[in-house]
């Protein structure tokens, strides 16, 4: 095998050399084409942040439909957190005021010994 290429199961790949990235002789593209490409690219890259910016818009609408919907107390709560009585049926308001004044749980660990005195066969 040769030093320049990678070691691979299947196949194997060449490093790139010394003029790797240069544009190759013959190969350039007329450059009304690669205006057009690249204006292209640029319309695309507008696209992507102008439909990133807009999901942003709509999620934290959505926030707030939920936080009037859930009551003030549902500010507090995270996005999955007031995601989840869309999701869950029979979630009342109520579970959700309640949901947002409970800290969070801690309980202790048990060990071994414990759970071995607390079951029945013990």
């Amino acid at each position: 095998m040769r030093s320049d290429a990678v070691e691979h199961p299947f196949f194997s790949v060449k490093e790139p050399g010394p003029g790797a990235g240069q544009p190759v002789e013959g190969l350039s593209l007329p450059d009304p084409l690669f205006e057009r490409l690249n204006g292209s690219l640029s319309i695309g890259q507008e696209r992507l942040k102008f439909a990133e910016y807009k999901i942003r818009v709509l999620e934290e609408r959505l926030r707030l439909v939920r936080i009037e919907k859930y009551g003030p107390g549902s500010e507090k709560l995270s996005d999955a957190q007031l995601e989840l009585p869309e999701v869950e049926p029979g979630v009342g308001s109520a579970e959700v005021a309640a949901e947002s004044e409970r800290g969070q749980l801690s309980l202790p660990l048990r060990t071994a010994r414990s759970l071995r005195a607390a079951s029945p066969c013990g």
